[in-house]
């Protein structure tokens, strides 16, 4: 067995029929922590490619939205890969190193994402290095994020994303519910937890409903490619640079951002009743009953029959409620806009 594996079993991890870690005995409670409080969650759900060489933040910055040359050690940013007509493909968190740049991505991204970047390589000196699920990384979120962060690293500088205690990287996420992702060696992850005792640990769904709640979608196999940036707001979390040169799509995005042409944005959402499925059609509650947008991602929560949801809508409607479409009678969705505010970083 892994070691890694080996110490979550340890903690009391409980596997789901896919080998995920589904919960560590409290599902309930995990869920109802990480938006009131704050729980160290399991990452299984995100992967990571390392991006080293001499030319890798070259190759990046020609590739992604953001400005990767920009990209400090110690830094985070929020990007997105797009293809030529400026669609999403996937939106990553980026961690900044000395010498590489790590990309994190939803798991059912990375085979996609590793095949058509290695296309581009060419004769750049570029190293990706698939770090692997067996790889040690927490999740640390909830509105006490940042006090736990605090208290065992300290207040972050001004334009500091990330710092370092005893071996374990604290890298502060953008979005508006804290989070931070924790890497480190077996021993040094481990000591951390051990630090962070009274922190409750939780399992892949508290991190990806935290990932929700701060507003950045998990676009997967069958949401990619159909948005553009800013129907997922990300030019509101600088995943977007308008002064960078070119990269695929870049062309798209300008238009949009100058000639004002965006008819929707990212709605987050409250559904209770029936789970609501991807892609679920929005459609308003007037006699007209048009369909106003769909359901981009969507997570449990701890309340019984109730999901959190991000939707791609009409971006007039404001804070409204609308009705999901497959559901009879049908279920409610309260929407309000996903504003990106002070607690973005």
């Amino acid at each position: 067995m892994n070691a890694w594996r080996d110490q979550l079993e340890a903690w009391g991890a409980i596997r789901d029929p896919d080998g995920n870690v589904a919960h560590f005995g409290t599902p309930t409670d995990e869920l109802r922590d990480v938006l009131t409080a704050s729980t160290l969650t399991v990452t299984e759900r995100s992967r990571r490619i390392r991006v080293s060489g001499k030319d890798h933040r070259e190759f990046l910055q020609a590739q992604l939205t953001s400005n990767v040359l920009g990209l400090d050690a110690e830094q985070t940013q929020t990007s997105a890969w797009l293809t030529p007509k400026g669609q999403v493909r996937c939106v990553l968190d980026l961690l900044g190193g000395e010498a590489w740049v790590d990309l994190i991505m939803p798991a059912d991204r990375i085979d996609a994402l590793l095949k058509t970047l290695s296309m581009f390589v060419l004769r750049a000196k570029v190293i990706f290095t698939e770090m692997t699920p067996d790889e040690p990384m927490l999740g640390l979120a909830g509105p006490g994020a940042d006090t736990v962060a605090t208290t065992r690293v300290g207040e972050l500088a001004e334009g500091q994303a990330a710092i370092s205690t005893s071996g374990t990287t604290y890298w502060r996420l953008r979005g508006r519910l804290p989070r931070f992702l924790l890497t480190g060696t077996l021993e040094a992850i481990t000591a951390e937890r051990a630090a962070l005792s009274r922190v409750p640990l939780a399992g892949n769904s508290a991190w990806h409903l935290a990932g929700l709640e701060a507003g950045i979608p998990s676009l997967t196999s069958e949401t990619a490619e159909r948005y553009i940036p800013q129907m997922l707001n990300l030019d509101e979390l600088d995943a977007i640079s308008f002064d960078k040169g070119c990269y695929p799509g870049q062309e798209i995005v300008a238009r949009t951002r100058y000639l004002g042409r965006l008819k929707r944005r990212l709605y987050r959402g409250q559904v209770t009743g029936k789970a609501p499925s991807i892609l679920s059609g929005l459609l308003s509650q007037d006699g007209g009953r048009e369909k106003q947008g769909e359901i981009v991602d969507c997570a449990p929560t701890h309340q019984p029959h109730t999901w959190k949801v991000l939707s791609v809508a009409n971006i007039m409607l404001g804070s409204t409620t609308v009705d999901l479409d497959e559901t009879e009678p049908a279920s409610e969705v309260v929407l309000d806009p996903v504003a990106h505010g002070s607690s973005s970083v």
